[in-house]
């Protein structure tokens, strides 16, 4: 088993969820407009006009995105869950808190550029219609990202510098 004790990468943890957040939230939303497509073409093909595959089509065609958007929001709070409970496990000297500050400017700056291409891509004519069914992954990545991953960052710190120290 490995010492989780000199493990130092809580910072790089945060980097790592920002990251996958983004690209999942990618996916889940070209998914979703790819589902609605096919589903569309789906419908017009003759041999598949009877009552069972309609509404089978159907109810992929409104469910998928809300079952995509609550595994990106269902996501997003199991690894910030991790981070939590691994954070309080890390034991992590006071003299790094200069560079976790440092490094926390960096990522709030790049959940910052996240959010604004995530708006961008969300914004595009053919995805819109798709896309406007993600409300929890619009409101976790949208212009709130950075505040929210500072709200990680600092619940994070408070985890990782609030141990008091027992000297053995």
């Amino acid at each position: 088993m490995k010492n989780i004790k000199n493990k130092k990468a809580d910072l790089t943890s945060i980097i790592i969820i920002v990251c996958i957040l983004f690209i999942f939230s990618l996916i889940a939303i070209f998914g979703g407009y790819v589902i609605l497509e096919v589903s569309k073409e789906i419908k017009t093909i003759p041999e598949f006009q009877n009552n069972t595959v309609e509404t089978t089509v159907n109810f992929i065609q409104d469910n998928a995105n809300n079952f995509l958007d609550f595994f990106i929001f269902i996501l997003f709070i199991g690894l910030v869950i991790g981070l939590i409970i691994f954070s309080s496990t890390i034991e992590i000297s006071p003299v790094y808190i200069g560079v976790f500050i440092m490094l926390m400017i960096i990522v709030i700056f790049l959940a910052g550029i996240f959010a604004n291409m995530f708006s961008e891509i969300i914004e595009d004519e053919e995805i819109s219609n798709s896309a406007n069914q993600f409300k929890l992954t619009k409101f976790v990545l949208g212009s709130n990202f950075p505040i929210i991953i500072l709200g990680v960052i600092i619940i994070t710190l408070v985890i990782l510098y609030g141990k008091s120290r027992v000297a053995v």
